[in-house]
């Protein structure tokens, strides 16, 4: 049931249940007032959490209470307004899942909204709510962040408690959250961060680093439509930006390699029994082919690659100088694949995960800040930190999100 229509709807095509309210939000708090949604990864009471797939969601009870992060915005004051669709399980880059469909993308109508949080980047584009509840294993909050023109963050990973969020790949995941207004955006993060920043990390950087290696991952399209946001960062921070490469040559594939191989490992722990009780069958092909290949994963890859984590960590640390800069990177290297060929060749996949498995590796924060290319394409720009320096990123973000007048 697959949509490729470039016509929009109503709803975005991005809900499993709604758009309608659920539950009412607390009647005073940081969020008093706004609406969000919960990707259908998110435990809501009364609700059952299909993550994407039939089968799952045919053999789960309602949920009895609410995600841990859906709980506090309630608190906060936001309403929830609905569950979104997910690729199953949140394993794809595309935001295509052969059972609930493909959302729309409000802001490129013949582009996919990208990334397996697709329903959620698409019910924000579209104004159906103010904030979403996104998640990010590899790229899933910040990729359609870029595609459908938000801003979107991939927190330090186990900054935001994940309880009551079915989980991928549980050393990668994180709790991520969409919006369109920068003032949402940080309030989310103060409602939603287990513990505030230290009040050492300062408000803004010393200065941005721009990594031209990651640059050189992006088309000429990208780069172009960047320029302005990168100029706009270096202003914000004083003028203070340094150009310099992310990797050695050949380094950087080994921590692609080492990401995929943890990240099919973990999968397969956590739904490698439901992958075998039901079989390829129950599943969109090109997840069932992930599962295959996690199934075939050898005990030796996972050794051989040992230590690659680590080496990331230094590296985004060294040139971070401890926290005090941050790493600019383009969100995807290309905009959003065409809704009637969405998925991608195994060349552009590689590019968006040599791109987006940093931050995973690293377990690192990193924001995205959408952009338009001179025709017109939407396009971002990652913002990649030390970890624990989410503050720093959300307002530095904020600010030229706010001097660019969006």
């Amino acid at each position: 049931m697959t949509d490729y229509s470039d016509v929009p709807r109503g709803d975005a095509g991005a809900f499993v249940v709604g758009p309608r309210r659920l539950f009412d939000g607390a009647a005073s708090g940081p969020l008093a007032g706004t609406s969000f949604t919960a990707k259908d990864l998110y435990d809501v009471e009364g609700l059952v959490t299909g993550a994407g797939n039939p089968t799952r969601r045919s053999e789960t009870p309602p949920a009895s209470s609410h995600a841990t992060a859906v709980q506090r915005l309630l608190d906060a004051g936001a309403s929830l307004d609905g569950t979104t669709i997910t690729v199953e399980f949140a394993w794809s880059l595309t935001g295509r899942n052969p059972h609930d469909g493909l959302a729309d993308n409000p802001a490129d109508p013949y582009g996919v909204p990208g990334g397996s949080s697709a329903g959620a980047a698409a019910a924000t584009a579209a104004g159906l709510c103010d904030l979403a509840l996104g998640s990010d294993t590899g790229g899933s909050v910040r990729v359609p962040a870029a595609y459908c023109g938000l801003l979107g963050i991939r927190p330090t990973h186990g900054r935001v408690d994940d309880t009551g969020v079915v989980p991928l790949s549980p050393s990668f995941d994180t709790v991520g959250w969409f919006a369109r207004d920068p003032s949402v955006f940080r309030a989310a993060g103060s409602v939603l961060f287990d513990e505030p920043a230290p009040a050492e990390i300062q408000q803004l950087p010393e200065g941005v680093v721009l990594l031209t290696d990651a640059f050189e991952q992006a088309n000429s399209e990208v780069r172009g439509g960047l320029d302005r946001l990168v100029g706009a960062m270096a202003d914000q921070v004083g003028g203070g930006l340094i150009e310099t490469e992310l990797a050695r040559d050949g380094q950087w594939n080994r921590w692609v390699e080492a990401f995929g191989v943890q990240q099919r490992r973990e999968a397969w722990e956590v739904h490698g029994d439901f992958y075998e009780r039901h079989g390829s069958a129950a599943f969109g092909g090109d997840v069932a082919a992930r599962f295959e290949h996690a199934k075939r994963d050898q005990d030796s890859q996972v050794i051989e690659l040992a230590g690659q984590r680590d080496e990331v960590a230094e590296r985004i640390e060294e040139l971070t100088d401890g926290g005090s800069w941050v790493l600019l990177l383009p969100a995807a290297p290309t905009r959003a694949p065409r809704r009637a060929r969405p998925d991608l060749d195994a060349d552009n996949r590689a590019q968006l995960l040599r791109l987006t498995s940093v931050a995973s590796m690293a377990g690192a924060p990193s924001v995205t800040l959408p952009s338009r290319t001179q025709t017109g394409s939407q396009v971002g720009l990652s913002l990649l930190g030390a970890p624990g320096t989410d503050e720093m990123l959300i307002d530095l973000a904020a600010r030229v999100y706010e001097f660019l007048s969006y």
